[in-house]
């Protein structure tokens, strides 16, 4: 028995709605990630502050000060760079509204990613940036992280690279909505 259209239309919107809250999910569990290694560090830092000032000058005062101190502090501000750009993706994420939608067509001249390091597994994949030759860049957050291997990304970027594309974003934002390299390219 054939679907009536608002039965097609409450299907798609059910989907639409599970790949926006899987995104969200997705960035929200990147965003603990590094918020979690922020704070570890930072409180290491204060530590390694604190025991330095406390101690006569030695050996182990000149490491602490002048070798380890100087790298967590860079590694804080990497994690904090890295927290602010996922904060930044999943509140455009929350903006969106369901039911607008756009279609863009573009040529891809640059295909990036942005991934976190989860010791478990190893390094994820969370997002797919691709450049336009326009140089606009359109951010598709996977529902699912992958795993970020060579052949992984080598298979998006040799799929990707220089052809063309239609993709449908979000209105008003150039967060692409739906996206499936695998599966439009076998």
């Amino acid at each position: 028995m054939p679907r009536t259209k608002s039965e097609i239309k409450s299907a798609y919107t059910a989907n639409s709605m599970y790949i926006l809250a899987a995104q969200k999910k997705e960035m929200k569990d990147s965003i603990r990630y590094y918020l979690e290694i922020f704070v570890a560090c930072f409180v290491g830092l204060i530590m390694c502050v604190v025991i330095g000032c406390t101690q006569e000058r030695t050996d182990s005062y000149d490491l602490l000060m002048f070798v380890v101190t100087p790298f967590m502090s860079i590694f804080i501000i990497v994690c904090a760079f890295r927290l602010i750009r996922n904060l930044t993706i999943l509140r455009s994420l929350n903006r969106i509204r369901l039911g607008s939608e756009e279609t863009v067509k573009i040529e891809c001249k640059d295909v990036r990613f942005i991934a976190y390091y989860y010791s478990k597994i190893g390094t994820l994949m969370i997002a797919i940036i691709f450049v336009g030759t326009n140089h606009k860049k359109y951010l598709y957050v996977l529902p699912k992280c992958l795993g970020n291997d060579r052949k992984t990304r080598r298979h998006v970027i040799d799929k990707c690279l220089f052809e063309t594309f239609e993709f449908t974003c979000y209105k008003g934002t150039r967060m692409i909505k739906h996206f499936d390299v695998w599966e439009r390219y076998r």
